[in-house]
């Protein structure tokens, strides 16, 4: 039922609410209102004060920046058993992205229902976005105006996979392509079990850690 409810929203209503936050002043990519580009030991210091603990780490090979640090936690989102993967540079140590998984979904349904509870929560600080559907074409790209638009906050949804939502602090950004960074959602299927994915990356901390190379 709310499968079917989400899929009848237009991709025209996607919209989130302003919110003049000193975190968003700061052009900054949050997840769960801890912003990205800060020092690994301040994520992780906020994170395990929402209950989080530490579960494991390791070093990667990323093509474009080299050695990277992945670090895992698991705790809780809305009641869903999560973990949270933290991608850092390797010398600073500056938290470039981050990779949710809910996991323990009934269903697929349940996992378009959760997903897109979190994203509304998620995309609610930014003030512009541009969505992208997973095969990204000329029909399927669509800049929104959060701030003339804030009533339509319930109806922001992902169907039939997920979606990137390119963030902006301004309109003139949006017209140049100037993205603060971006949340990515998704929702599938991984070996017979429903799984909610999302990517928080900003585009500050990201550049640093290519010059990190």
């Amino acid at each position: 039922m709310r499968k079917s409810i989400l899929r009848s929203v237009s991709a025209a209503l996607l919209s989130v609410v302003l919110s003049s936050t000193a975190l968003f002043a700061q052009g900054r990519v949050t997840f769960s209102s801890i912003p990205l580009g800060t020092p690994y030991k301040t994520f992780s210091r906020e994170l395990k004060g929402r209950a989080f603990k530490y579960y494991a780490q390791r070093t990667e090979d990323d093509v474009f920046l080299g050695q990277v640090k992945r670090y895992v936690y698991r705790g809780s989102v809305n009641g869903n058993p999560a973990d949270v993967h933290i991608l850092c540079s390797s010398k600073s140590e500056t938290v470039y992205e981050v990779e949710l998984y809910l996991k323990n979904l009934i269903d697929m349904d349940e996992a378009y229902e959760e997903a897109n509870q979190l994203l509304q929560e998620e995309l609610n600080p930014y003030k512009w976005m541009v969505k992208e559907d997973d095969a990204p074409s000329i029909s399927s790209v669509m800049k929104v105006d959060i701030s003339a638009n804030k009533h339509f906050l319930n109806q922001v949804a992902i169907y039939d996979g997920g979606a990137r939502f390119r963030l902006y602090e301004s309109e003139e950004q949006a017209d140049t392509g100037q993205s603060i960074g971006f949340i990515k959602a998704d929702v599938l299927l991984f070996m017979g079990k429903s799984v909610v994915d999302f990517t928080f990356s900003d585009a500050q901390a990201l550049k640093k850690a290519e010059g990190e190379k």
